[in-house]
């Protein structure tokens, strides 16, 4: 492999000389907009740890692509998590992808892929490990107070993680709440235990797959909005009620 190969070139494609200009023109535009030479400068040198930063960890992660696939014994890589990665990241670590394979990354991204072969399969991340390796401060920063506080009180890191992705304010007898719709969709973790419990409530089985309909077995249709850990964390008045408000909305299992 030539390094040289892998130099010079963004990784959008671009000249890398011209990705390295543009904090001077951030600045430029900064005094123009009225900030002193100062602050304007700070926010070009910003900007350039953040290119600069991004740029050598997707060479890196490009040099490594080509090692393994030269490398007829390399299968795959194991996803790991630097001590910097955000709570996404981290359940997501431990994952294993083919050789050829990429994941999407976001701005500072803290992942890299570890090459995996038949003989060294490669070291799986434990999610809770890297959260209970974290202070108390840095997990409610990476994962929200009330994030934080559910997987402390025993909640699947995953379905925590997870319901902030989609969530949306509903209006419920006049009060507004925080609600998620991870979970909620027919193989959901949060559609099936209601449904569960709404067989066991009205003696009723209801359809799973399209010859139960046809059958004449009635659809469930979930009505209950999932409220989200921070939101259950805002709503409990105690630890009893937390705990038992996670086990309600099936991040407590």
């Amino acid at each position: 492999m030539s390094p040289r190969a892998l130099s010079g070139v963004a990784a959008d494609g671009r000249a890398l000389d011209s990705l390295l200009y543009l904090p001077v023109i951030r600045t430029k535009t900064l005094i123009q907009g009225g900030l002193t030479l100062q602050e304007a400068m700070l926010g070009g040198l910003v900007q350039l740890q953040r290119i600069a930063a991004s740029e050598v960890a997707d060479a890196g992660r490009g040099a490594a692509g080509v090692a393994m696939a030269a490398n007829r014994t390399v299968t795959g890589y194991v996803r790991a998590v630097r001590a910097g990665a955000c709570a996404r990241c981290v359940i997501l670590a431990g994952r294993w992808y083919r050789y050829n394979a990429d994941f999407q990354r976001h701005k500072r991204c803290q992942c890299y892929g570890v090459p995996a072969t038949k003989a060294r399969p490669g070291r799986h991340v434990d999610p809770m490990g890297f959260f209970n390796g974290l202070s108390r401060a840095e997990q409610d920063r990476r994962f929200g107070v009330g994030g934080a506080e559910a997987i402390r009180s025993g909640g699947d890191i995953n379905q925590v993680v997870n319901a902030g992705r989609s969530t949306q304010t509903l209006d419920v007898y006049g009060q507004k709440v925080v609600a998620t719709l991870e979970g909620t969709t027919r193989k959901g973790t949060f559609y099936q235990q209601m449904l569960r419990e709404a067989e066991q409530r009205t003696g009723q089985r209801f359809a799973r797959v399209r010859a139960d309909v046809e059958q004449g077995l009635p659809r469930f249709h979930l009505r209950t909005p999932r409220l989200t850990p921070g939101e259950i964390y805002r709503l409990a008045e105690d630890r009893d009620e937390l705990i038992r408000m996670l086990k309600r909305f099936a991040y407590l299992l």
